[in-house]
């Protein structure tokens, strides 16, 4: 059985969201290898001075409360 999910549109980060998406990046580096450019602390530090409406992140959560 499939858990719920839904796309969740964010016009700025906060430290939970940060949390949640670096704890992520870690899992996936430790098996993917990979690289990623993410710029959560940019995102992050700026997240409330920008005042552009087209600023936006997409979050996709399954089974998240």
């Amino acid at each position: 059985m499939m858990g719920s999910s839904q796309i969740v549109l964010r016009q700025s980060l906060n430290e939970q969201v940060y949390q949640d998406i670096y704890g992520l990046e870690m899992i996936c580096r430790q098996y993917e290898k990979g690289t990623y450019k993410l710029e959560l602390d940019y995102k992050l530090k700026n997240s409330h001075a920008h005042t552009d409406d087209n600023l936006n992140e997409f979050l996709y959560y399954v089974d998240h409360d």
